[in-house]
């Protein structure tokens, strides 16, 4: 089984269509070479699919900035768009850089924030497992991309604990 480097173990066997929706690109962005032999020249349908699929508030996500990160991602030496560089994340069970990993511990603030329709309270839990000073906020009636879904609640939020936290 593999799991992440952070705090929160991927699911062993074949995960429900719910959590399948969740979860996917982890697996997919580990392969290498598919994903970006799939989503060149089909960028746009891919994020597009991706907003779509992983936000509440889809109408947020301007269809120009669609276009914009998908000429973004035909640049040389970019990784797939969606990959977020997850690939270095996934490590084998029991390794010693997952060992020493669960060794560290976040002595500063953090901030987790979730989509309440997606994380939810889910993140400042699995970050307060390794953290001293975790906050949390979990924004109701938004998925995914918080920023782009909630920017009034989202700005809010980061500006409080900015100013909690100078």
């Amino acid at each position: 089984m593999l799991t992440t480097l952070g705090v929160s173990p991927l699911p062993s066997g074949i995960p429900g269509e719910a959590v399948n929706l969740k979860l996917w690109q982890f697996g997919f962005n580990r392969l290498h070479d598919l994903p970006e032999v799939l989503v060149q020249g089909h960028e746009r349908a891919y994020l597009t699919w991706l907003f779509q699929t992983k936000s509440t508030r889809n109408y947020a996500i301007d269809p120009a900035a669609v276009d914009e990160l998908s000429g973004c991602s035909l640049l040389p030496a970019r990784p797939a768009p969606g990959s977020n560089g997850t690939a270095p994340l996934s490590v084998p069970k029991g390794s010693l850089r997952r060992k020493s990993a669960r060794k560290l511990r976040l002595t500063m603030p953090v901030l987790a924030l979730g989509g309440g329709d997606r994380l939810g309270d889910g993140l400042r839990a699995a970050v307060a497992k390794i953290g001293d000073h975790v906050e949390g906020v979990a924004t109701p009636g938004s998925g995914h991309f918080l920023p782009e879904e909630a920017p009034d609640e989202f700005t809010t939020a980061v500006l409080a604990f900015w100013q909690k936290n100078p």
